[in-house]
């Protein structure tokens, strides 16, 4: 009797284990998703119904395909070729609507007063989103740490970025005082808790993020000013009269007012992130939505960067003319610029970047005019960063 009686006990204990975790997936895999859904809505937020584990994913391969398919203007209404469900999706149900990556509700946020109070929030509620291994394998270092983690490497860190740094490197007296020399002596003080594999996971991070987006802005500035002769030409003459054909330093840089327009007014139009993304580890209020734990939050930076509300009817136009008065000034009272991200999470580098870009286009403008080659299609294509799809074949001339 004993025997059969424990079959029994296992296979009823089997058969119940069974039951739970078919419960456990079918909550996550439909009534989670249906819940969020019902409530986000009931905040009179429209968008896309969830669709059983593939969400919106093929109604955005789909858009993909006929963008890419559609030949390009040599103009900078980008969005519909760049990312064509976020403009089918926000021209239907608004600037604030739900859509779907799988079982992941993604709260697009394509007001600027939103954006700015979830990349300014300082609660530890808005985290990265969880990410596949390969994104993953790439997103290294400070840019993929939490909490008290980040905090403490990037209190370590942002010193190697500070001006006075910046121009000890210039000026090639660094010495230890550069990110690498920085890091090897943070992990041997005391206290810091610094691992070998800490530094070489922030040297990795520094290389791949700071290397890709300072060279495609770089590349998406030449095939502007190629577009637009009249401001390579004032952004010439800047340079020749500031510093003639000397190299620049630090502070001839710092007086670049043409150059630093026309490379903010690059990053506006074409960003090297079109997009940055947070998700909700407990439900949060923001401004008047309460959004649920586990909802991605998806800022367009693209989307913002286009938007005529905060930049006016020739916001699709090429004026750096905007940035005359500074960032702070150029979408007027609604701060809607996001290339370097916002808030404590703001890039650490950006300085570093902004300087990078500045002395390689005024050694450029120095020697050389420059035109788009007639095989060059513009086909901006968002991949990593945004990229020229075909490249960016350019004729160079020496002057």
């Amino acid at each position: 009797m004993e025997a059969p009686t424990l079959m029994v006990l296992v296979a009823s204990f089997s058969a119940l284990l069974a039951s739970l975790c078919i419960l456990k997936l079918v909550y996550s895999l439909w009534w989670r998703p249906k819940l969020i859904e019902r409530e986000l809505k009931q905040q009179g937020i429209g968008g896309t119904s969830y669709n059983f584990l593939c969400g919106d994913k093929l109604a955005i391969e789909k858009l993909m395909i006929e963008a890419w398919s559609i030949p390009v203007s040599l103009n900078h209404e980008i969005i519909p070729r760049v990312d064509p469900f976020i403009h089918q999706i926000v021209q239907t149900y608004g600037k604030v609507c739900l859509s779907w990556i799988g079982t992941r509700p993604r709260l697009i946020l394509g007001k600027a007063e939103l954006v700015r109070l979830i990349l300014n929030n300082k609660s530890g509620h808005f985290q990265k989103p969880p990410q596949n291994s390969l994104v993953k394998l790439l997103a290294l270092g400070l840019a993929a740490l939490e909490g008290e983690k980040w905090a403490k490497h990037r209190r370590l860190i942002t010193p190697a970025f500070h001006h006075e740094k910046l121009q000890a490197m210039q000026d090639g007296k660094a010495g230890n005082a550069d990110l690498l020399g920085l890091l090897l002596q943070c992990k041997e003080e005391k206290g810091n808790e610094l691992t070998i594999e800490d530094v070489i996971e922030e040297c990795k991070m520094f290389y791949f993020a700071g290397q890709e987006t300072t060279a495609i802005w770089l590349t998406w500035t030449l095939i502007l000013l190629s577009m637009h002769p009249a401001w390579q030409e004032k952004a010439r003459q800047e340079v020749l009269q500031i510093c003639g054909k000397t190299a620049p330093d630090m502070e001839i840089l710092n007086r670049l007012k043409i150059v630093t327009m026309v490379l903010f007014e690059v990053l506006r139009l074409y960003p090297p992130a079109t997009y940055l993304a947070r998700y909700t580890v407990q439900r949060t209020k923001v401004g008047d939505i309460c959004i649920p734990a586990g909802v991605e939050v998806y800022v367009p930076t693209t989307l913002l960067h286009h938007d005529p509300e905060y930049w006016g009817d020739d916001a699709e136009e090429f004026n750096p003319e905007r940035f005359a008065e500074g960032v702070s000034k150029a979408s007027g009272d609604q701060l809607a610029f996001y290339p370097f991200g916002w808030g404590p999470r703001i890039c650490i580098a950006q300085n570093l970047a902004i300087i990078e870009a500045k002395l390689a286009l005024a050694m450029i403008l120095q020697h050389f005019s420059f035109k788009l080659s007639p095989s060059y299609a513009h086909a901006p294509c968002a991949g990593f960063t945004l990229q020229p799809q075909h490249g960016a074949p350019i004729i160079l001339k020496p002057i």
